[in-house]
């Protein structure tokens, strides 16, 4: 069940999402000028927890320079920039914050806000049409800073693992960077090798079918029959067949 907030709340579960991010975190406002404490708590998520993949979507004019100085220097944090951008909402893969409340601190001090909590547990159908609208204005919106996502640094020369131990290859380029739960069209990195959300992964592991149908497609999140072996929808895999074979 949705959750009423008002301003107070608001803040202490703005802070709350970034926090608990893992996989996803997106952050909607017009207009930015964060305190000092959702500073802190998103470049500690962005320095201990480089693989969430973490998009700021502004509007209305250019940030301030303050502001583009902080936020560039955290390298998994995209910056994207829609013109007409009003909306403002606060997601993770887990929670979504649609709200009154710009990422502005004179907001937070000076004005009544209100907001509305959405967890995807409680109410997955009303949280996949708050994902979708973000997702639809994030792709709807222009670049101004891509993410760096942080690779593990190659250790030394050691034996080789198993054939079956071995990691596939990170199919990183030229793919979506957000893809969807193949069962339940969670917002998951786009990983053709990975379609799964750790818990539907954890469900499929047990019985590890790669050819047991499932509900979405792993890159648009359409309604298709995916597999682990073929997680994308024909029009997805025509788009990007060469990733997605490379990816196996």
């Amino acid at each position: 069940m949705a959750e009423f907030l008002t301003t107070k709340q608001i803040a202490a579960h703005l802070e709350q999402i970034i926090v608990d991010a893992r996989q996803q975190l997106f952050l909607v406002s017009p207009y930015i000028k964060a305190d000092r404490q959702i500073r802190e708590r998103l470049a500690s998520q962005a320095n201990s927890n480089p693989e969430v993949r973490i998009s700021v979507i502004y509007g209305k004019k250019a940030l301030p320079a303050k502001e583009w100085d902080w936020l560039k220097d955290l390298p998994s944090v995209e910056l994207r920039f829609r013109q007409d951008l009003h909306a403002k909402c606060y997601l993770n893969e887990q929670v979504a914050l649609v709200t009154s409340m710009n990422l502005y601190d004179f907001s937070e001090v000076n004005n009544d806000e209100m907001g509305i909590l959405v967890s995807a547990k409680d109410d997955r159908q009303l949280y996949n049409k708050v994902r979708d609208d973000v997702l639809r204005i994030a792709e709807n919106s222009e670049v101004i800073s891509k993410a760096v996502i942080s690779k593990p640094t190659p250790a030394a020369k050691t034996r080789p693992a198993p054939k079956a131990a071995q990691r596939k290859p990170e199919p990183s380029i030229g793919i979506p960077t957000s893809g969807f739960c193949i069962r339940d069209k969670a917002v998951i990195p786009a990983d053709p090798g990975k379609p799964y959300c750790n818990r539907c992964f954890q469900s499929w592991n047990r019985f590890k079918n790669p050819e047991y149908e499932e509900n979405h497609c792993h890159i648009c999140g359409n309604e298709n029959d995916s597999t682990m072996e073929k997680p994308a929808c024909r029009s997805c895999y025509r788009k990007y067949k060469d990733v997605l074979e490379f990816a196996r």
